[in-house]
């Protein structure tokens, strides 16, 4: 919750949960997460540590980062939540 101010706040890994619990609720969303990395639980993501460390350093180097939304980005979380989910182009 240091973004947030909120100490419960939690990723949702669905496209709507995302959308609403992180993209409307707080205006944030995250940048920069691979494209061949499923967005769900960590707990979940196939292929051992590789993609963990994967994570890992893409986020301490920034390139994994939230930021603030636009109102474009506020509008699809709103009205087409697939635009503004992580894996945008692997979600069907």
């Amino acid at each position: 919750g240091v973004l947030t101010g909120d100490s419960d706040a939690r990723l949702r890994y669905t496209v709507r949960g995302y959308a609403k619990h992180t993209v409307i609720r707080y205006r944030y969303k995250l940048s920069g997460w691979p494209y061949n990395v499923p967005f769900v639980d960590f707990n979940r993501i196939p292929g051992g540590n590789a993609p963990l460390l994967r994570l890992l350093h893409l986020w301490h180097s920034g390139a994994l980062c939230f930021m603030r939304i636009t109102k474009r980005d506020l509008h699809h979380a709103e009205h087409r939540p697939r635009r503004v989910h992580p894996n945008y182009h692997a979600v069907a």
